[in-house]
Parts: C-alpha cells; structure tokens; sequence
C-alpha cells in the first residue's frame, strides 16, 4: 500500500468516526430528554391531581405538537386527556 493510499484511508476513516460521533450525540441528547421531569401538576374538577410522565416534554394531539408545561395551564386540553385516560398523564392524588 502506497503513502497516498494509506492517508486518503486514515481521512476517510476520520470522517466516518466523525459522522458517528454526530450520531451519537445526537441519540444521547434523545436519551436525556427521556429523563427529565416535567415541572407542575394539574388540580382536575374532581380534585384529582395529575402530572405529566417522566420524558414526556411534547406530545401530539389532534395533528398539533404540544408543550407539557404549557398544557398543565390549559385546563380545556387538560380536563381532555384525563377524561379519555391519556397514558401521557399519572395520578399523584385522586379523590375518585
């Protein structure tokens, strides 16, 4: 194997290692938001109290992205996912 062949093989090898570690970064910061909390709790009519799962930060909802934390002050869209049983949402209190 030629200089020349064995540097062009180094460089290729360099931008793959390179592409994968922009991969990786990108799957760790995917991992990290799986583990973050949402902040506040929802008091419901039937004073219950919900919040949102761990890692939940978004979520969609007839076709419209939506942020957890703004939705814990929409008591409309609120009272919505806890009527049909939303698995994004869990009890810390239920009065039922």
């Amino acid at each position: 194997m030629k200089l020349e062949e064995a540097l062009a093989k180094i460089e290729a090898l360099e931008k793959e290692k390179s592409e994968l570690q922009s991969k990786l970064d990108e799957s760790n910061a995917t991992v990290k938001d799986l583990t973050k909390e949402v902040k506040g709790t929802y008091k419901a009519k039937d004073k219950s109290i919900v919040k949102f799962k761990k890692g939940c930060l978004t979520f969609i909802h007839r076709g419209q992205r939506h942020q957890s934390e703004e939705v814990l002050k929409n008591a409309e869209l609120m009272e919505e996912l806890i009527e049909m049983g939303s698995g994004l949402i869990e009890f810390v209190k239920s009065e039922k």
